[in-house]
């Protein structure tokens, strides 16, 4: 079946597992699907979530994203998603939820 295709984009933009592109889990074990890097700095948190728009799922998502913020301190939050394309603040922190033909 191969690998997903998110995972394939990011792979096609020069991202190296383990050097610049990470799986990460928070303190509180919430985890973060991606995390990249540009030499010692995060570039960008990225969830991957089929559909935002179950509140249930929209603050598991995104409640993940800010505690990882936090403790890598990047601002940088982005939600990949099915079709849903917006700006979005949670918690003081801006989301940016783009479409996965957007990405």
């Amino acid at each position: 079946m191969g690998r997903p295709p998110r995972l394939v984009e990011l792979l096609r933009r020069g991202y190296i597992p383990g050097k610049t592109l990470f799986y990460y889990r928070t303190r509180n074990d919430k985890e973060i699907d991606f995390v990249t890097r540009k030499g010692s700095k995060v570039e960008q948190l990225i969830q991957v979530c089929y559909d935002m728009s179950s509140q249930k799922t929209r603050k598991r998502e995104l409640d993940a994203l800010v505690e990882a913020t936090e403790e890598l301190h990047c601002n940088n939050l982005i939600v990949i998603t099915n079709d849903q394309k917006e700006k979005y603040k949670w918690k003081g922190k801006e989301v940016t939820i783009l479409k996965v033909s957007d990405f």
